[in-house]
This record gives structure tokens, sequence and C-alpha cells, in this order.
């Protein structure tokens, strides 16, 4: 059975990204964990790109991309289940959302992704939070 990053497909050499490019093309810098990452793997959920699991409680697959964590699920205020935004659509919400979510700003904050009990997954991008985890309800 897979596990961690296991479960990530790992990008070929012929799809490698340039961070960079698209870093000046929305005017941010991004911090260097987050960048490896999505460097590295394929992390959308479409069927192509993730792995998928099956939850034998809901009779259903799930992509790698679509992570439960089923023992809280019933625990709205713990429970742990999130999207991740592939880099694209990461920075064009970015680029969207600045003028109306100023806690991004304010925070230092980029939104790799949503949560299903609403608000989203962030990594942090100033020196004082760089690539620190955030969930935002």
């Amino acid at each position: 059975m897979k596990s961690g990053f296991e479960l990530f497909k790992t990008r070929r050499q012929d799809e490698r990204i340039d961070i960079a490019v698209m870093e000046a093309q929305y005017n941010i810098e991004l911090p260097p964990l987050y960048k490896l990452f999505v460097f590295t793997f394929r992390h959308d959920n479409s069927p192509s790109n993730a792995e998928k699991y099956y939850i034998p409680q809901w009779y259903q697959y799930r992509y790698v991309a679509d992570i439960d964590y089923k023992p809280l699920y019933d625990d709205v205020k713990n429970r742990l289940d999130f999207t991740l935004d592939d880099l694209d659509r990461a920075l064009r919400s970015h680029k969207y959302n600045m003028t109306k979510e100023v806690e991004w700003v304010k925070y230092g904050v980029f939104r790799i992704g949503g949560i299903g009990m609403g608000g989203g997954l962030f990594v942090g991008t100033r020196e004082e939070n760089k690539d620190r985890i955030f969930r935002v309800r």
C-alpha cells in the first residue's frame, strides 16, 4: 500500500515547469519548499496526474489531491479534508483575490488548496513564516 509522497506522481522531464517565469508573471515569490513540491510532483486531481485510493466506508475512490482524514470526519472543528490546487490555478486565484482578501497580504500567505469546511490551506511567503502551512477557516 502506498502512503505519503508515494501517492504523488512525479513530473516527467518533458513536463518541467519554469516557476521563475510564473512568479514574474504573477509578481510573487513563492516559498522554496512549495516550489520544490510543485516542481517535483503532479498534484492536481485529474485521473492522469494523480494516484487514487479507495475509501471502503464511502464505497468510492478519491484522488490523492483530495485528502480526507476519516477518524475526525464527524468532528467539524478538527476534521481534515482538503484539495490541493495546481500551481497555475493557485496563481490565478492569488492574483484575482489579492484585492479582495486583504488578510492574504497582511499575513503574507499564498492559498494552495481548499478545505472541506470552508476556507483554505495556505503556505507562508514571508521570511518569518516561509513554507509554514496554515489551515484557515
